[in-house]
């Protein structure tokens, strides 16, 4: 696993979003956690135990996997593609990337942001200024999943303080304009995360990326466990603990083995 530069990460203009992105989730970890919870569940109360420690297990996985996915460099790493050379011929798979000038693996792509080759690259996202590819999609994923979590109880715990214990009233124990954006934050989010997990989906399920599952090419498929081991890694059944669990991916990323799967009907479309 290598990491990234920290220049490589703010040193961009879309590092104001996750910066955004970072304050916006800190606020309302605060708002719920210290205003709403305290009035839906008696202080000290199994209910109350419960959800502040799920606040919190939710909030720190959310954000270390975050930092993680901008983090660990999922690019095309040069010392190894000249040990590749070395030991074997390339298959005619592999592409030249006129911009990076490189003999680039299969199923890695040129990101016209980052200015990189990436490795099995599924997509740029701008809220965690990087690209996703082979080393990081673990941490991406997980981070999309507790978002939706989140978000979701989140949700339901912010609708039954507004509308049930104050009856749709403005007079609320935090400002009403305040409280009003953080509402309409956590259904956007709640709806965003909720289709990334649904595009996810074919991706994670059938081994592929977002550019082969938008066309509905699963060449790559190695069957659900092995698929799920290819993101996850060989602890997978332990990485949704926390993203800082190590789990060593089973494959280098580059000498991929076709299959002649094609199955499906799906048809993403990345939003994030």
């Amino acid at each position: 696993m290598r990491f990234r530069s920290l220049k490589r990460i703010f040193w961009k203009e879309e590092a104001l979003l996750t910066v955004i992105l970072v304050v916006g989730i800190t606020i309302a970890y605060y708002v719920l956690m210290n205003i709403v919870l305290p009035e839906l569940l008696n202080i000290g109360s199994p209910g109350y135990m419960f959800l502040k420690l799920l606040g919190f297990l939710l909030f720190s996985n959310i954000m270390s996997n975050m930092a993680m996915c901008m983090l660990v460099d999922p690019t095309v790493d040069l010392r190894h593609l000249n040990l590749q050379f070395e030991l074997r011929k390339p298959s005619n798979d592999w592409h030249e990337c006129r911009k990076c000038e490189i003999l680039a693996p299969p199923r890695s792509h040129h990101c016209r942001v980052c200015g990189v080759c990436i490795l099995t690259r599924d997509h740029h996202c701008y809220f965690s200024a990087c690209c996703i590819g082979y080393e990081n999609y673990r941490y991406f994923f997980y981070f999309v999943f507790y978002t939706f979590v989140a978000s979701f109880i989140s949700f339901i715990a912010s609708s039954i303080f507004w509308f049930v214990l104050h009856g749709g009233s403005y007079e609320i124990p935090v400002g009403r304009f305040q409280f009003i954006c953080l509402y309409i934050l956590m259904l956007v989010v709640l709806g965003v995360s909720a289709w990334e997990l649904y595009t996810c989906w074919p991706i994670v399920r059938y081994g592929a990326t977002y550019f082969e599952a938008n066309s509905r090419n699963f060449s790559y498929d190695q069957g659900m466990r092995s698929n799920l081991k290819m993101f996850f890694g060989q602890r997978m059944h332990w990485t949704w603990i926390s993203a800082f669990i190590p789990s060593h991916l089973p494959h280098d990323g580059i000498n991929w083995r076709k299959t002649d799967a094609c199955k499906g009907d799906w048809a993403v479309q990345k939003t994030i």
